[in-house]
């Protein structure tokens, strides 16, 4: 998690959006729901994959709107909703649900043309799975770190010295661990056994760590469970901060070694 008044609110809206993108909901819910669209065309598959893009169709899913109201919604001018539902119409995402008739010209009302929306990876040029997760998480990563270095920076202020703390933990030399940064004035700190990292810190609002765990299934699927629950409890509105939160689980099927040392793709 991370909280920056720095952090621009477009780049925080676009990558909440792309964690919650229909191509992801599609998977975990399954793409056979009755409301489930698949996408064919690689022009729409783009629009909805890139999250510029893809939060301009949010106003439209599961409920109908005006273009005016989307545009409201999602913090653009009504012109530029209008150049995007142009666009929404021509790749057959969006109709028309209703015109409200008024002087002049009616007014439209429009809805998506599913509640979910489903883009096979390899129509966006994907050869693989793993390629069209890392292109996707890729763009939130970016956004993630960025408001996280900014927010690191508050905190240290002027005179810091942001850096790394390599220690033993779990009984293992620490090879992923916490991002941590220790400004000037606490660096003396890292000589004592337990050193605090600013992320750790009373007065951090943001947070980041790995871990290499060892879970039988029951635990993992018990850990999951947990994290939906947590994650479900807080995409509730509970103030008017944005932040960016992002959480993954994953079995290694091979030795965590071997796939650091694995040249980046």
């Amino acid at each position: 998690m991370l909280g920056s008044d720095n952090c621009h609110k477009f780049d925080i809206l676009k990558a909440m959006n792309l964690c919650r993108l229909f191509v992801v909901k599609a998977i975990l819910e399954g793409a056979s729901h009755s409301t489930c669209h698949v996408v064919h065309d690689l022009a729409a598959a783009h629009f909805l994959t890139d999250p510029r893009t893809s939060i301009l169709i949010e106003p439209f899913v599961e409920q109908e709107n005006t273009i005016t109201s989307a545009a409201q919604r999602v913090g653009i001018s009504s012109l530029r909703m209008f150049r995007a539902v142009q666009r929404m119409e021509n790749y057959g995402l969006i109709r028309v649900s209703k015109a409200m008739p008024r002087r002049g010209r009616p007014q439209k009302h429009y809805r998506a043309v599913a509640d979910r929306f489903f883009v096979p990876y390899d129509i966006i040029g994907s050869d693989t799975l793993e390629d069209f997760l890392l292109e996707q998480d890729d763009r939130v990563r970016r956004v993630l770190f960025r408001c996280l270095a900014a927010h690191m920076q508050e905190i240290l202020g002027d005179e810091s010295r942001p850096g790394r703390v390599i220690r033993r933990r779990a009984g293992t030399l620490e090879q992923l661990g916490r991002i941590e940064a220790y400004s000037v004035a606490n660096l003396k700190e890292a000589n004592r056994e337990s050193p605090t990292p600013l992320l750790s810190s009373e007065h951090s609002l943001g947070w980041s760590d790995y871990a290499a765990i060892t879970l039988d299934r029951e635990s993992a699927l018990e850990l999951r469970r947990e994290l939906t629950v947590l994650f479900a409890k807080y995409a509730k509105p509970h103030g008017k901060q944005q932040f960016l939160f992002r959480s993954a689980l994953a079995p290694v099927r091979e030795p965590l070694a071997d796939l650091l040392d694995k040249p980046k793709r």
